[in-house]
Protein backbone atom coordinates (compact mmCIF):
# COMPACT_ATOMS: atom_id res chain seq x y z
CA UNK A 1 0.00 0.00 0.00
CA UNK A 2 2.89 2.42 0.48
CA UNK A 3 3.52 2.27 -3.23
CA UNK A 4 -0.39 4.56 -3.66
CA UNK A 5 0.73 7.91 -2.70
CA UNK A 6 -2.50 9.51 -4.59
CA UNK A 7 -4.80 6.42 -4.05
CA UNK A 8 -6.60 4.90 -7.54
CA UNK A 9 -8.84 2.26 -5.01
CA UNK A 10 -10.28 0.81 -8.88
CA UNK A 11 -6.88 -0.21 -9.93
CA UNK A 12 -5.22 -1.01 -6.55
CA UNK A 13 -8.26 -3.64 -6.06
CA UNK A 14 -8.30 -4.76 -9.83
CA UNK A 15 -5.88 -7.57 -9.12
CA UNK A 16 -6.97 -8.28 -5.82
CA UNK A 17 -9.19 -11.21 -4.09
CA UNK A 18 -10.39 -10.18 -0.64
CA UNK A 19 -11.68 -13.10 2.56
CA UNK A 20 -13.78 -11.58 5.47
CA UNK A 21 -11.98 -11.13 8.59
CA UNK A 22 -14.73 -9.70 10.73
CA UNK A 23 -16.62 -6.80 11.70
CA UNK A 24 -17.36 -4.48 14.28
CA UNK A 25 -20.05 -1.35 14.52
CA UNK A 26 -18.68 1.66 13.17
CA UNK A 27 -19.13 5.46 14.93
CA UNK A 28 -18.75 8.33 13.41
CA UNK A 29 -16.87 11.42 15.85
CA UNK A 30 -17.88 14.91 15.78
CA UNK A 31 -15.58 17.20 17.32
CA UNK A 32 -13.46 14.52 18.51
CA UNK A 33 -16.58 12.71 20.29
CA UNK A 34 -17.79 9.74 19.53
CA UNK A 35 -21.70 9.58 18.22
CA UNK A 36 -23.95 7.48 20.44
CA UNK A 37 -25.35 4.82 17.62
CA UNK A 38 -23.04 2.92 15.36
CA UNK A 39 -23.51 4.53 11.66
CA UNK A 40 -22.14 1.24 9.88
CA UNK A 41 -20.41 -1.71 10.12
CA UNK A 42 -16.57 -1.78 9.83
CA UNK A 43 -14.96 -4.81 8.18
CA UNK A 44 -11.65 -6.36 8.36
CA UNK A 45 -10.63 -8.23 4.67
CA UNK A 46 -7.42 -9.51 4.37
CA UNK A 47 -5.49 -9.88 0.40
CA UNK A 48 -5.35 -13.48 -0.23
CA UNK A 49 -4.06 -12.73 -4.07
CA UNK A 50 -2.36 -10.28 -4.96
CA UNK A 51 -2.20 -9.20 -8.70
CA UNK A 52 -0.85 -5.81 -8.66
CA UNK A 53 1.98 -4.64 -10.92
CA UNK A 54 4.80 -3.27 -8.69
CA UNK A 55 7.24 -1.16 -9.73
CA UNK A 56 9.87 -3.53 -8.27
CA UNK A 57 9.97 -6.84 -8.68
CA UNK A 58 11.39 -7.60 -5.51
CA UNK A 59 7.67 -6.44 -3.90
CA UNK A 60 5.84 -8.84 -5.91
CA UNK A 61 2.52 -9.93 -3.92
CA UNK A 62 3.69 -7.86 -1.09
CA UNK A 63 0.33 -6.86 -0.20
CA UNK A 64 -0.69 -10.73 0.02
CA UNK A 65 -2.31 -11.54 3.07
CA UNK A 66 -2.13 -7.50 4.25
CA UNK A 67 -5.95 -6.83 5.74
CA UNK A 68 -7.50 -3.19 5.81
CA UNK A 69 -10.78 -1.15 6.84
CA UNK A 70 -13.89 -1.27 4.98
CA UNK A 71 -16.59 0.96 6.36
CA UNK A 72 -20.31 -0.24 5.20
CA UNK A 73 -22.20 2.60 5.55
CA UNK A 74 -25.77 2.18 6.73
CA UNK A 75 -25.54 -1.64 7.60
CA UNK A 76 -26.33 -3.40 10.44
CA UNK A 77 -23.67 -5.73 12.03
CA UNK A 78 -26.11 -8.47 13.04
CA UNK A 79 -26.81 -8.46 8.99
CA UNK A 80 -23.18 -8.21 8.40
CA UNK A 81 -22.46 -11.18 11.08
CA UNK A 82 -25.86 -13.10 9.73
CA UNK A 83 -23.87 -13.58 6.00
CA UNK A 84 -20.49 -13.54 6.60
CA UNK A 85 -17.75 -15.61 8.03
CA UNK A 86 -14.64 -15.91 8.43
CA UNK A 87 -12.45 -16.72 5.63
CA UNK A 88 -15.55 -16.31 2.90
CA UNK A 89 -14.37 -14.94 -0.03
CA UNK A 90 -15.98 -11.03 -0.57
CA UNK A 91 -16.36 -8.13 -3.24
CA UNK A 92 -16.37 -4.79 -2.27
CA UNK A 93 -19.16 -2.75 -4.26
CA UNK A 94 -19.10 1.18 -5.05
CA UNK A 95 -16.07 2.31 -3.81
CA UNK A 96 -17.34 5.68 -2.10
CA UNK A 97 -13.93 6.69 -0.49
CA UNK A 98 -10.35 5.51 0.32
CA UNK A 99 -7.70 6.88 3.23
CA UNK A 100 -4.36 5.47 3.34
CA UNK A 101 -2.68 6.45 6.85
CA UNK A 102 -0.30 5.68 9.28
CA UNK A 103 3.42 6.88 10.09
CA UNK A 104 4.75 5.12 6.52
CA UNK A 105 1.21 4.91 4.99
CA UNK A 106 0.93 1.56 5.50
CA UNK A 107 -3.17 1.52 6.85
CA UNK A 108 -6.17 1.41 4.40
CA UNK A 109 -9.55 2.27 5.16
CA UNK A 110 -12.14 1.94 2.20
CA UNK A 111 -15.68 3.12 2.69
CA UNK A 112 -17.95 1.23 -0.08
CA UNK A 113 -21.99 1.04 -0.57
CA UNK A 114 -21.95 -2.43 0.16
CA UNK A 115 -20.26 -5.68 -0.01
CA UNK A 116 -21.05 -8.94 -1.28
CA UNK A 117 -20.08 -12.64 -1.19
CA UNK A 118 -18.78 -14.34 -3.89
CA UNK A 119 -18.24 -18.01 -4.74
CA UNK A 120 -14.42 -18.84 -5.10
CA UNK A 121 -11.37 -16.84 -4.93
CA UNK A 122 -10.09 -16.83 -8.28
Amino acid sequence: MNEFRKFDLPAFMSGESLVFKGAREHFTYVNGERVDKPDGVRVEVAIVKDGTKYSRSEDAACNYLESFGVVVPGVSLEKVKSLFSVSKPVKLIHYLDAVVFGTYAERLTVTVRSIEDIKEVA
